[in-house]
């Protein structure tokens, strides 16, 4: 997954993970109180969280407005990961590309929600989450990123990736459900691969490329494949149920009348035939 990387500056005051060299920000993270170096005006840019945090009546506001000339201020943050918040925030300051594994990805993003960063970080990854896993081939690990790809779209709220994965993973996938209860949100995991099951029982000319749409997945109250009300993207449902089943009505009652028809000519066949064996007599 490329993604971007920290880099981290290790001077004679001891570890600090510099995101901004001159920053005025010191970020004290996780249980070994692992530090992180920042800028105010870059921390205020990327998450309302921390612009509340830094502007209002509070100990972390007060101590910046405060400040002494090249001082810096402290901000503790002992439940965060501090190896995620560093790549968090290297991602939205812009870094050369690493690979990050699955569950590192799914950590970002949701580090990314509590800071409310994800609108943010969803720009940044939607060349990855949109590109083509299929682009060289089709093996398991490619089917295997679909997978992640469509986990990490739901995070997102990415509809378009959402959409494209699900349909990628219903086309060319085998069974999911093992993937489903590996993952960390096992409640998600499931309803994901039911989803999936779901959508491969749909008739490929029902609906011809077969893909979830994210909205309707997310308030679905029955099934995953059904348009849920209040739903109007389109593109995502190619074959409305609705329609399809007044389609089906239609084609019923069409055939029933040509049943009747053709019995009535039947009858009116051997009303003919007895006719004309009387005259005969």
């Amino acid at each position: 997954m490329n993604l971007s990387s920290p880099v981290v500056d290790i001077d004679d005051e001891g570890f600090i993970t510099k995101i901004s060299k001159n920053g005025d920000i010191i970020l004290v993270v996780g249980k070994l109180s692992q530090r992180i170096q920042v800028a105010s005006d870059f921390l205020e840019h990327v998450s309302p969280v921390f612009k509340a945090m830094l502007n209002a009546p509070m100990k972390e506001g007060e101590a910046l407005r405060n400040r002494v000339s090249n001082s810096l201020v402290e901000i503790v943050l002992p439940e965060d990961s501090a190896t995620t918040m560093r790549h968090l925030l290297w991602i939205l300051y812009g870094a050369e590309p690493l690979k990050l594994d699955f569950e590192e990805v799914c950590n970002i993003v949701t580090l990314a929600k509590k800071y409310c960063m994800a609108t943010r970080l969803k720009s940044f990854g939607v060349g990855w989450v949109r590109s083509d896993p299929f682009a060289r081939s089709k093996g398991p690990d490619d089917i295997r990123e679909c997978w992640e790809k469509m986990v990490v779209a739901y995070m997102l709220d990415d509809d378009h990736a959402f959409f494209r994965m699900s349909y990628c993973l219903c086309t060319y996938g085998d069974g999911v459900v093992e993937w489903g209860l590996d993952l960390a949100d096992r409640e998600l995991g499931i309803k994901l691969a039911l989803a999936i099951e779901q959508l491969r029982h749909v008739p490929v000319e029902k609906r011809p490329e077969r893909g979830l749409c994210l909205s309707c997945f997310k308030f679905a109250a029955t099934g995953f494949v059904s348009r849920q009300r209040g739903c109007y993207i389109d593109l995502y449902h190619i074959f409305d149920e609705e329609e399809g089943e007044d389609e089906e009505q239609e084609e019923e009652q069409e055939e029933e009348q040509e049943d009747e028809q053709e019995e009535e000519q039947e009858a009116m066949d051997e009303d003919e035939d007895e006719g004309h064996n009387t005259f005969n007599l």
